[in-house]
């Protein structure tokens, strides 16, 4: 903080500069995941767990997967986001990770992670990005990673077959779990070579800006032998997008072959290798978001990449009726009441009476959050409603609290006492924790879960809402009218 001292104004001295440990000479890159990420201890723990992460792929990955840069300005991007904290005070730390514990143990039985445990914050679930790509792929669905629509065909008719047999096997032994081929040849562990999907050509390439990508073939990997030799600028590749209708809209290379990146020249250990199927499901997503989001008909590609990934879905989330699958719940606590007393006459309240008051309200109560309010309606005379689930509200009531001493004696009142429960908050994204476990016990039960899984993902519509960048939303608006509509206001300006 700046002070004042003899009519001069001190800064503070500078506080250390934190260096990027990929172009630091001196630095062991070995030691990255378990250095000390010097930050303060006020900051938020959120931080330092993501702090954490980055230091996992610093260590691993070195490099941007979509551009390969080894900028400072790197982060560590989740494949699969599940809850990760919440501003709630009555939401706890343990149910947060009570839930991930249920996303994570969910996933492992479906083989996320080739038969080890699948960890959200693990490498398995991780990519490094630089911090724009990161919101492009994140916060605005602009693009996606894509392992080819054969290997899309090759990984359904391999699931059809296994799904196949793991239902036989499950007919006769109810504890059967998914076992794929592990063998390097296998469709569901050989390397995949990702293409770079793009949804938004105008967005992520505006006015044809070539998309600098690092060559994959030369992203050499620091060890412990000082910093890999610098590249080329001819290293660098200048990449578009391809605008096709009847092909997918992928990035290409300066030769026309579309780009391919590749996850085996890092030093991940085989368990750490990037999870294929979290990889189908993010892709799954984007286009699902913008099939739901696009006010313009799809291309034939387009839709046909969406109908075979949904078909993939399916397969991925399959498990055999009558497999026995028991997930851990997230814990919830009783919901609190507040008690209210409220005086009313007694003329006003007979709930005998068929013409009711008009100043009294009757709103049944829900302990599921909405953001409608109930509209206040009077029971039909015939049948007198639930009083435990009716709330009570007077025009103008008069409202003690409970257990207060003053509340008036009056032969015409009636002191009327209800248990209100408080709305429940949300817990993951516009769910509450009560619906959230109703969608866990689900899992358990379900032949196939995809939209359920994606739903304790997204929210209850089971596609991420990803926001419009403001360029887009001036070209849709008009980029001029703003101008115009400026030169016309001071034109009346200046005449009056």
């Amino acid at each position: 903080m700046t002070s004042f001292n003899n009519s001069r104004f001190v800064l503070p001295p500078p506080k250390s500069r934190r260096t990027n440990p990929l172009r630091d000479p001196n630095y062991n890159i070995a030691h990255t995941e378990e250095a000390s990420d010097g930050t303060d201890s006020s900051r938020a723990s959120l931080v330092k767990r993501e702090d954490g992460l980055l230091r996992k792929l610093i260590r691993t990955d070195q490099y941007s997967f979509l551009s390969g840069s080894s900028k400072a300005a790197l982060q560590a991007c989740h494949v699969l986001t599940a809850i990760q904290s919440t501003n709630s005070k009555e939401i706890t730390k343990a149910q947060v990770e009570a839930f991930k514990a249920s996303i994570e143990e969910y996933a492992t039985e479906l083989w996320f992670n080739r038969g080890e445990p699948f960890v959200l914050d693990g490498r398995a679930n991780l990519i490094l990005l630089t911090a724009v790509e990161h919101v492009e792929l994140d916060l605005y669905g602009l693009f996606a990673f894509y392992p080819g629509y054969f290997r899309l065909h090759l990984l359904l008719s391999a699931l059809k077959v296994t799904n196949a047999e793991w239902a036989d096997r499950a007919a006769s032994d109810s504890r059967a779990r998914r076992d794929l081929p592990t063998d390097e040849s296998s469709v569901f562990t050989a390397a995949v070579e990702w293409e770079v999907l793009v949804f938004h050509v105008e967005d992520f390439s505006p006015n044809g800006q070539p998309i600098s990508i690092l060559n994959p073939n030369k992203r050499q990997v620091r060890q412990n032998d000082g910093i890999p030799a610098p590249r080329l600028p001819s290293d660098w590749q200048d990449c578009t997008v391809r605008d096709d209708p009847l092909n997918f809209p992928v990035l290409l290379k300066p030769d026309g072959s579309p780009l391919v990146l590749r996850f085996d020249q890092g030093l991940r250990q085989p368990k750490e290798k990037l999870s294929l199927f979290a990889m189908i499901v993010n892709l799954h997503s984007k286009l699902a978001a913008f099939e739901s989001s696009s006010t313009m008909a799809l291309t034939p590609a387009l839709n046909l990449l969406i109908h075979r990934t949904s078909e993939l879905m399916d397969e991925i989330f399959y498990k055999p009726p009558g497999l026995a699958l028991t997930l851990p719940v997230v814990p919830t606590p009783s919901p609190e009441t507040t008690m209210e007393i409220l005086t009313q006459p007694l003329s006003q309240h007979s709930t005998s009476d068929a013409h009711m008051s008009d100043d009294i309200t009757l709103t049944a109560t829900s302990s599921t959050h909405s953001d409608s309010t109930t509209d206040a309606q009077s029971p039909p005379a015939e049948s007198a409603p639930d009083p435990d689930s009716i709330v009570y509200t007077h025009a103008t009531p008069l409202r003690y609290a409970c257990g207060s001493e003053n509340i008036p004696s009056d032969a015409n009142t009636e002191i009327l006492a209800h248990a209100a429960p408080a709305p429940e908050p949300l817990f993951a994204n516009d769910l509450t924790l009560s619906e959230c476990n109703t969608l866990l016990e689900s899992l358990q039960t379900t032949e196939r879960s995809s939209l359920i899984f994606r739903q304790l993902l997204f929210g209850a519509n089971g596609v991420p809402n990803f926001e419009m960048p403001e360029t887009r939303r001036l070209r849709e608006e008009g980029w001029g009218e703003t101008d115009s509509d400026d030169e016309e206001d001071d034109e009346t300006s200046n005449e009056g």
